[in-house]
């Protein structure tokens, strides 16, 4: 029984890693282009993707305004069962004769010839179109701005990180040659603490 009971702890003490003893790979590039970038940018920047679905969002209220001119089909329809015989005229009383059921169809068409309003939505679209699809090319454009001069900041920085990196190697061996000459009694102390 306690040896059950040991192995039981045991087990549920080293179940977690057991379970989650893999870590997931790095799915992540080192290296990036700047067009990856750009992509990636303009694939998943919320401006972005807001800016076509407002675009999509114009194109079908320009739509919906036009619509009125498509021709219109209208239909209804009746159903009539009489449980107690026929109906009854009310004017003069009489019987219409031997009917249970009644049953009328309806269909009309239309269509709009002139109507201010569609007039208007018709004047309007264009401009509503290219108002949008500016502001969706603005917002691309602001994306790709801004990613191409956060990259080519880091990439400076990078630059600027060797620069220093070989500045404190220079200064490192320029320490190392003032010791030795100082060892050596080429040259002063003050050489020496001024180098260092």
């Amino acid at each position: 029984m306690a040896k059950r009971t040991y192995t039981l702890y045991l087990f549920i003490l080293f179940f977690p890693f057991i379970v989650f003893g893999q870590t997931d790979p790095d799915t992540s590039l080192k290296v990036v282009t700047l067009k990856q970038c750009v992509e990636f940018a303009l694939k998943n920047q919320p401006a972005v993707r807001q800016a076509s679905i407002d675009e999509a969002i114009n194109e079908r209220d320009v739509k919906i305004g036009l619509s009125a001119w498509l021709p219109q089909l209208n239909g209804s329809g009746s159903y009539n069962y009489y449980f107690k015989g026929s109906p009854i005229i009310p004017a003069t009383g009489t019987n219409i004769g031997n009917i249970d059921n009644v049953s009328a169809i309806g269909l009309q068409a239309s269509q709009v010839i002139y109507n201010n309003d569609v007039l208007q939505a018709a004047k309007a679209a264009k401009y509503s179109r290219l108002y949008y699809k500016q502001n969706t090319t603005s917002s691309q454009i602001n994306v790709v701005a801004d990613v191409s001069k956060a990259f080519f900041d880091v990439l400076l920085s990078q630059k600027q990180l060797d620069i220093l990196n070989e500045d404190i190697l220079r200064l490192q061996r320029s320490l190392k040659d003032a010791k030795s000459q100082y060892n050596a009694g080429v040259v002063d102390k003050t050489d020496y603490k001024q180098a260092t």
